[in-house]
């Protein structure tokens, strides 16, 4: 969608804006239950569900997560599972603008993204492994009595460890992703035709422009787009001349 918001003889502003609602569902899927893809989807569901365990906090007393044992069996399998989440995106789309004035003009557009993605604590070594951390563990359990959804450290065969596994795929590692990205800001200036003919040019521009230069975001992470401990999109600021001859 497109429009112009202002139009007069000097002054110019127009918007566009695009939205993006991605959905499909898994109809049929033949004996589903006895195939390798049983414990990844669902009839009924989207196929960007994560079926995983269900955390129910951190014992007080042991300092280690508590996972909903479904069957009561006391082994943690796949038959305990009772989470599906949609870690796909809800919407993503993009807002975008154009002021100008006379011979200047400023061009700017947000990106947003309405998404799940995986919890920063998924991102880093179990407990105890040789690593950077993020600065979250620092609430983690430490003593009993402490109150925490971080369980505690020990060693990489140890019980926190286990029980750090089966927090790798439970509800806990998914979180909201969500973000507003400033993705691209440009400013330039014509110069006036004027000058253009005493010194016989077609055109010339000057411009200072920028990308990914804000986001916004309640995710923990290095970055919302592309989680986990990847690089996140570089911050670029470019000035330049182009010259039409």
């Amino acid at each position: 969608m497109s429009s112009i918001n202002i139009k007069s003889k000097n002054f110019k502003w127009t918007s566009n804006f695009n939205l993006t609602i991605p959905r499909n569902k898994l109809i049929s899927f033949p004996d589903l239950a006895g195939s390798s893809y049983a414990n990844q989807y669902v009839v009924g569901q989207p196929l960007s569900i994560q079926k995983s365990y269900t955390v129910l906090g951190v014992n007080p007393k042991t300092g280690l997560y508590v996972i909903q044992d479904v069957d009561k069996n006391g082994i943690y399998d796949t038959n305990d599972y009772s989470s599906i989440i949609n870690v796909g995106q809800q919407f993503y789309g993009g807002l975008g603008n154009t002021l100008s004035y006379k011979n200047f003009q400023l061009d700017f557009f947000f990106q947003f993204v309405k998404q799940n993605g995986k919890n920063v604590l998924n991102a880093f070594g179990l407990p105890g492994a040789l690593g950077n951390q993020p600065v979250e563990v620092l609430q983690r359990w430490q003593k009993p009595g402490d109150i925490t959804d971080i369980q505690r450290f020990g060693t990489t065969s140890g019980q926190a460890a286990t029980t750090a596994r089966y927090y790798d795929f439970s509800n806990e590692n998914v979180t909201d992703a969500s973000f507003i990205r400033l993705k691209n800001v440009a400013f330039s200036y014509r110069l006036p035709s004027q000058f253009l003919k005493k010194v016989d040019l077609k055109g010339c521009r000057i411009y200072l422009q920028g990308q990914n230069l804000l986001t916004f975001t309640k995710y923990l992470g290095l970055d919302p787009e592309t989680q986990g401990t990847a690089l996140p999109p570089l911050r670029y600021i470019t000035a330049g001349l182009e010259v039409n001859l």
